[in-house]
C-alpha cells in the first residue's frame, strides 16, 4: 500500500510542472488575443502550481492594470517583491503604479530601490528624477541626474530632465543647452516645446515664437509655462 501511495505521489509531482506549463501556454495565447481576464485566470493557475515564480505575479499585475483593476495590480506587484526582494522589475512597476496614482513619495522609494539593484538602465534614473521633480526635491534630483548624465550622455529623456531642472532654477542658459542637446538625439515636440518656453522666459521671444508656432503651441505659451513649473512636462 505504501509503495502504491509513493508511486501516486511521484506521478503527481511529475504532472504538476506539465500542468503549470500548459497554463502558461494558454495564458500567453489569451494575452496575445487581448483576452486579459482569461489570461489572468490561467496565469494564476500557473502560479498555484509554481508559487515561487515571482515573475508570474508581476505578469498578472500588469494584466490587471490593463483591465483597470488597479488595486489587484498593486497587490500582485507587492507579492512579486515579497517573494524576491531583489526583483528590480517588481520595484520599478510598483513605483510606476504609485506614480500614476500621483503618490510620488511612495513611487520614489520604489524607484530608488530598483536603482540600487541595477545601475545600467536609464529608465530607472529617469523615473526617480521625475519623482524628485514632482515633490520639489531638486538637490536629490540633481545628484541622480549627474550620475545619469555620466552614464548616459546621449539619452534624450535624461537630457530633457536636465533642462527642466535648470529651468526651475531659472538658469535659462543651461536649460537651453540641455534641451538643444536632447534634440540632437530625438526630434520630439515636447522637447521643442520645452526649448521654446525656455527661450521665451529668457527674453528670446522671436526665436521662441518661431519654434512654438512650428508645433502650434505658441498661442498656449502661458499654459506651457505653468505645465513646466508644475513639473508635468516630461
Amino acid at each position: 500500500m505504501r509503495i502504491l501511495i509513493n508511486i501516486i505521489i511521484f506521478q503527481i509531482l511529475e504532472i504538476l510542472p506539465l500542468m503549470a506549463g500548459n497554463y502558461l501556454q494558454l495564458a500567453e495565447k489569451y494575452e496575445k488575443e487581448g483576452n486579459y481576464s482569461t489570461a489572468i485566470s490561467n496565469y494564476i493557475n500557473a502560479i498555484n502550481q509554481d508559487i515561487g515564480n515571482y515573475k508570474l505575479y508581476n505578469k498578472v499585475a500588469l494584466l490587471y492594470e490593463k483591465t483597470g483593476n488597479k488595486q489587484r495590480a498593486k497587490d500582485y506587484f507587492v507579492r512579486s517583491i515579497i517573494i524576491n526582494n531583489e526583483y528590480m522589475e517588481g520595484y520599478y512597476n510598483l513605483g510606476l503604479w504609485y506614480y500614476n496614482q500621483e503618490k510620488f513619495i511612495e513611487a520614489a522609494i520604489n524607484f530608488k530601490r530598483a536603482l540600487s539593484l541595477s545601475q545600467d538602465e536609464p529608465r530607472l534614473y529617469n523615473a526617480l528624477i521625475n519623482c524628485y521633480i514632482k515633490i520639489k526635491k531638486i538637490q536629490p534630483a540633481i545628484q541622480i541626474l549627474d550620475k545619469a548624465l555620466k552614464k548616459f550622455p546621449k539619452n534624450y529623456k535624461i537630457l530633457n530632465l536636465a533642462g527642466i531642472i535648470y529651468l526651475f532654477q531659472k538658469n535659462y542658459k543651461k536649460a537651453e543647452k540641455y534641451f538643444r542637446e536632447a534634440l540632437k538625439y530625438q526630434e520630439d515636440d515636447k522637447l521643442i516645446n520645452n526649448l521654446g518656453v525656455t527661450l521665451y522666459l529668457a527674453g528670446k521671444k522671436n526665436e521662441a515664437k518661431k519654434l512654438l508656432t512650428k508645433i502650434k503651441k505658441y498661442d498656449k505659451i502661458e499654459e506651457n509655462i505653468k505645465l513646466i513649473e508644475g513639473g508635468r512636462t516630461k
